[in-house]
C-alpha cells in the first residue's frame, strides 16, 4: 500500500473516490488484459473527430483517480497502474495515448489531467518491460486519430486543454519527429485558421505552437525553399 512512483502496488486493494469506493480490480482487469492478452483489441480511428469518440471507461476512471490530488494514496496507486500497464507493448502504449487523447476532447473534469499525461507521455515514451533500452512507440493504427484529437484539444477555449495540446503537437513534430510536417497537412491550415479566429486563447494556442515549433526545429518551416508547398510561405 505505500506505494511510490515507478512502482506497481496490489491491484485488489479498495481505494477510497469520491463518495463511493474506488474497486481497484476494474484497473487491475485492464492491466490483466494488456498483459496477458497476446492480441489485445486494435485501437482503430474513428470516421470523424467531429464528435470524438468516448474514451474506455476503465482507463476514464484511472485518470480520474490521477487528477484526484487531494487523495495522495489513490493518486499515487493510480499512476502506477497507467505506467505498469502502458510498457507491455507498442499496442497498449497505443492504446492509453489514444485514451488519454480523448479524455483530453471530453467534458470530463479530468481532460486537463488527460492532456498532460497524453503530452508527457508523447515526449518521453516509456520502455518496453521485455526491452528495457526500447522505447515504446505508436502504432501505425492510431497515428490518424492521435493527429486528429491534437488538432480539436488546440481548438479548446480552456487555456490548459489547448496549451497542453500545443506542447503535445511541438514534441510530435519538431523534438521527436514522430508526425513530421509534410506528413501532417491539416496542422498549418489548423493553426492559420486559429490564429485568424480573434478568440483569445485560441489565438494564444496557435501562436504558441508555431512559437515552439519555431524555436525547436526552425528548418522545418524552411522545407520546400522559395516553392508554394514552404510551411513558412503559409504563415507569412
Amino acid at each position: 500500500r505505500n506505494c511510490t512512483h515507478g512502482t506497481f502496488c496490489s491491484p485488489y486493494s479498495i481505494l477510497p473516490y469520491g463518495d463511493t469506493l474506488l474497486e481497484t480490480p476494474r484497473l487491475a482487469h485492464l492491466f490483466h488484459t494488456l498483459t496477458t492478452n497476446k492480441h489485445p483489441r486494435r485501437c482503430r480511428p474513428p470516421r470523424s473527430m467531429s464528435a470524438p469518440p468516448a474514451p474506455d471507461s476503465q482507463v476514464l476512471a484511472c485518470v480520474q483517480a490521477v487528477a484526484d490530488v487531494s487523495k495522495p494514496e489513490v493518486h499515487v496507486q493510480a499512476l502506477s497502474t497507467l505506467n505498469s500497464a502502458m510498457n507491455q507493448s507498442d499496442e497498449s502504449y497505443s492504446f492509453f495515448i489514444q485514451n488519454f487523447g480523448r479524455i483530453a476532447c471530453s467534458l470530463d473534469a479530468s481532460r486537463t489531467t488527460a492532456i498532460y499525461l497524453l503530452k508527457n507521455h508523447l515526449s518521453r515514451p516509456p520502455c518496453l518491460a521485455s526491452q528495457p533500452n526500447t522505447e515504446c512507440k505508436l502504432t501505425e493504427a492510431v497515428k490518424a486519430e492521435i493527429k486528429a484529437l491534437l488538432l480539436y484539444a488546440l481548438s479548446s477555449s480552456e487555456a490548459l486543454v489547448a496549451n497542453g495540446a500545443s506542447s503535445a503537437i511541438s514534441t510530435v513534430v519538431a523534438q521527436r519527429g514522430i508526425f513530421p510536417l509534410p506528413a501532417w497537412p491539416e496542422l498549418l491550415p489548423t493553426l492559420i485558421q486559429l490564429i485568424e479566429s480573434g478568440e483569445e486563447v485560441k489565438v494564444m494556442g496557435g501562436l504558441k505552437t508555431v512559437m515552439k515549433v519555431s524555436q525547436d526545429a526552425p528548418d522545418l518551416l524552411d522545407q520546400g525553399g522559395l516553392t508554394p508547398d514552404r510551411p513558412l510561405n503559409a504563415l507569412i
